[in-house]
């Protein structure tokens, strides 16, 4: 009797171990993750068109389709480096309709193919994004992996983890955000790759839901302007204050007004290259200022103020606490200088401007100058300001 217990006893522990056995085991990448399912296709390089994209962002890398080395699909994108470069670079405006699907992820997935025997190899690759709206540039965030463990000879799985950096899946729909890819390495420094090897980059994509024809989030549309200030009385303009030393005046009008009755008249000390003004934007519009895309002013200058305003600065501070920590600013030239009647300014905020801790305090910075071929004249005459609001 104990001895058939005993055997019943042992062929259950062997069908315990063949059923263990038998389980399938997670897929894994180079970084050791399992590899996240395919949300959206942010790039598979199928057409010359889409390789066309991408610039090597100055890094004299060569890119080129390539049908004989491929992850998925028939083609990928062939990078030949320079030899030179500390880092091989390549770089693509991120599809506008895909935003609303990145901030909704959580990964980013690239596959990566380095010649046999490629010396160095490529360790670590970067990934960046700088918000390049009508032609500005803004950085947001980056963030790198390390794939000492990545193989030549064969594909490799690549995937970033983009949840360590909130400020990376916080893009705004209705702008334009460049994603640079940088492959180099870096033991102790950083050692340029070899011209004599090439790489291959294929089917770059996102997890999360969706797919490939996914649009994203509707940008919806575009939000009612946001009064600042109106100079619709003398305590407004009194928020004003010099800055930089440049010995700007700033006072509270009757004489002009773009609406209203008042405005703020800054009157230049006439010997500072740059006029410059601060204000704190009040904590209340915070969340206008962070649901924005423009600062609007707007200016006026008398007939025959010579030199005229033709640049106009906006920088931004976090003073919270009576502290100071710098967080952008941004130049706008005005297209056409008009005498004598009001002109509307319109200033596109860079990414970091506008991503701003509502709960915080923060000082505006305004620069009015004149600028010919790099020269700056200073300003003689006063100018007027009314009615700055974003949109």
């Amino acid at each position: 009797m104990k001895r058939t217990i005993y055997l019943a006893l042992v062929l259950c522990l062997v069908v315990a171990l063949m059923a263990g056995c038998g389980k399938k085991k997670e897929k894994t990448g180079p970084t050791g993750p399992v590899i996240p399912q395919v949300g959206t296709v942010l790039w598979n390089f199928e057409t010359d068109e889409e390789v066309a994209k991408f610039d090597n962002d100055n890094t004299g890398a060569e890119l080129e389709l390539d049908t004989k080395t491929v992850a998925e699909g028939k083609a990928a994108l062939k990078v030949t480096p320079n030899g030179e470069a500390e880092e091989t670079k390549i770089a693509a405006v991120l599809d506008q309709a895909k935003v609303g699907a990145w901030n909704a992820s959580k990964n980013l997935v690239l596959k990566l193919y380095m010649d046999q025997g490629m010396n160095p190899a490529i360790n670590i690759v970067f990934l960046g994004i700088a918000d390049v709206t009508g032609g500005n540039w803004s950085w947001v965030d980056g963030t790198f992996l390390n794939i000492a463990g990545a193989k030549t000879g064969q594909w490799n799985t690549c995937v970033f983890d983009l949840t360590a950096k909130p400020t990376m899946l916080d893009l705004d729909p209705k702008r334009d955000y460049k994603f640079y890819f940088s492959f180099y390495n870096e033991d102790g420094e950083k050692t340029p790759l070899a011209s004599s090897s090439s790489f291959y980059v294929d089917y770059i994509y996102i997890d999360g839901q969706g797919s490939s024809e996914d649009p994203g989030e509707d940008p919806g549309e575009d939000p009612e302007p946001a009064l600042l200030w109106g100079f619709e009385s003398e305590n407004e303009a009194t928020e004003f204050a010099e800055e930089g030393g440049t010995g700007a005046v700033p006072t509270y009008t009757t004489e002009q007004a773009f609406a209203g009755t008042g405005a703020l008249k800054v009157t230049p000390s006439g010997t500072a290259e740059e006029t410059k003004i601060k204000v704190r934007l009040p904590v209340t519009k915070n969340e206008n200022w962070k649901n924005s895309s423009n600062l609007v002013l707007n200016l006026y200058m008398a007939e025959g103020m010579a030199p005229a305003v033709n640049k106009i600065f906006v920088g931004m501070a976090d003073v919270t606490n009576d502290g100071w920590e710098w967080v952008e600013g941004t130049t706008s030239s005005l297209t056409e200088v008009k005498l004598g009647e009001w002109n509307e300014c319109k200033l596109l905020l860079p990414h970091k401007m506008i991503n701003i801790d509502p709960t915080k305090q923060y000082e505006l910075y305004f620069s009015f100058f004149n600028e010919v071929d790099g020269a700056k004249t200073p300003l003689a005459d006063a100018f007027y300001i009314d009615e700055i609001s974003v949109e």
